[in-house]
């Protein structure tokens, strides 16, 4: 990564000079972790597959063997894009295949009902748990060099350090429902020195939970609670941030979104305390039209 910061003056009293400055940090990580955490989100749809189905032909609904044929055709909904011109016709004619019920007998109107749940706003969906201890190097250069126009002179330097960085993770997500999912994560992070001439440990950690929820097809929240704590070793010092996060997301035809978000921190160090509350809101356009 290169940074540069340039200061021109036009009278003597000012400094004319140039800073410029260039990192490099290669790292190598290697790990052991336990349990599953799969992508759920092509089960989802396929399970919404079905509840409109249920919706237009009271008693008719898709097996588990249809459950499982349309989830794996959903996986494939992003590969339709590029390869053909009409994705939409490709991706239901193959569905319609690959499941039980003949979609090819609907009406145009029902149809449409149906096949609008490939464009369903679900968020990303998990199920399952994991855990995992990874351990890592990472090597840090830093070249930095300052000149000063007026006087012509120069000074560079080049620092390096290695830095041990071992850590353990864990998540969990729980789909309660096609409207809710649970989600928590927790991570321990230490950061150690290693290369000569270095001192002091860095230790931190980091927990969250977060909430999400389809309020309709089109429009779904994602609220996220957490708290971290960072300590130095060297300065006998923490960081304490509890922070809270709700978004809104409304996806519009034609591959467009409104989206809005409200953010509470709240930042603890030492004697020193500060809070924070942000706002935002903006537009997406997705130029691919698979939202998962």
């Amino acid at each position: 990564m290169d940074s540069r910061d340039e200061r021109f003056g036009f009278d003597a009293s000012d400094i004319d000079n140039r800073n410029f400055s260039r990192r490099f940090n290669p790292r190598a990580e290697v790990g052991v972790g336990y349990g599953r955490l799969r992508n759920v989100t092509p089960m989802i749809r396929a399970l919404r597959l079905d509840e409109r189905l249920q919706a237009l032909a009271p008693g008719q609904r898709l097996s588990g063997s249809d459950l499982i044929s349309a989830s794996e055709q959903f996986t494939r909904q992003r590969g339709y894009s590029d390869l053909y011109d009409r994705p939409a016709k490709h991706f239901w004619d193959d569905m319609d295949s690959r499941i039980s019920t003949d979609l090819s007998n609907m009406n145009a109107f029902d149809l449409l009902y149906l096949t609008d749940t490939s464009a369903e706003l679900t968020g990303e969906r998990r199920e399952g748990w994991s855990t995992g201890i990874f351990a890592g190097i990472n090597y840090r250069v830093q070249y930095n060099r300052f000149e000063n126009n007026l006087t012509g002179s120069e000074i560079s330097n080049v620092s390096t350090q290695t830095v041990f960085e071992p850590r353990a993770e864990a998540q969990w997500s729980k789909n309660l429902s096609l409207e809710h999912q649970l989600s928590a994560s927790a991570m321990a992070q230490y950061l150690k020195p290693i290369s000569s001439g270095s001192s002091g440990s860095t230790r931190g950690y980091d927990l969250s939970i977060a909430w999400l929820y389809t309020i309709t097809d089109r429009l779904f929240t994602n609220t996220t609670a957490g708290y971290s704590r960072t300590s130095s070793s060297s300065a006998s010092s923490s960081i304490d941030r509890y922070r809270a996060t709700t978004q809104i997301n409304y996806f519009i035809e034609n591959r467009v979104s409104l989206f809005g978000n409200v953010q509470y921190q709240h930042t603890d160090f030492s004697q020193f305390q500060n809070n924070q509350l942000l706002f935002g809101a903006g537009i997406r356009y997705y130029i691919t039209r698979s939202l998962f």
